[in-house]
């Protein structure tokens, strides 16, 4: 699991090692040389993304799930930014009226991440359902 470039290693991550049960990409583009190749993602996969700015955000995804040959998923969440997803927002609220990151408020955030990727993980890693 990983945000950003953390979350574009864990889909080459993915790619070159089976071993991995499951992936949860968080708002990164992917790159690289393995995405770009023929080889997929076998593993069970999420992806966490922030809200459409453009198209862009969509293309990403399109691109990332043709990818993927197991169960697969996408949460986009209303109201965040790329840049709501690291800690910053939770310790430097004032950043928020400079235009820093989305209007989402950040223990909402977190609360909406930790719900969905408990229940991915406990499903594809620890097989509770």
């Amino acid at each position: 699991m990983g945000w950003s470039f953390g979350g574009a290693a864990v889909v080459e991550a993915c790619i070159a090692d089976s071993r991995f049960k499951a992936g949860i990409n968080i708002d990164g583009w992917p790159y690289g040389e393995l995405f770009n190749s023929s080889k997929t993602i076998t593993q069970h996969f999420m992806m966490i993304r922030s809200e459409a700015e453009d198209e862009m955000e969509n293309i990403i995804s399109d691109l990332v799930f043709e990818k993927i040959e197991n169960s697969a998923y996408i949460l986009s969440i209303e109201n965040a930014w790329h840049t709501n997803f690291w800690d910053f927002p939770l310790f430097f609220k004032i950043y928020k009226y400079f235009g820093y990151w989305g209007p989402i408020d950040p223990l909402r955030l977190l609360e909406i991440e930790r719900v969905y990727i408990i229940d991915f993980f406990n499903q594809h890693l620890k097989e509770k359902m």
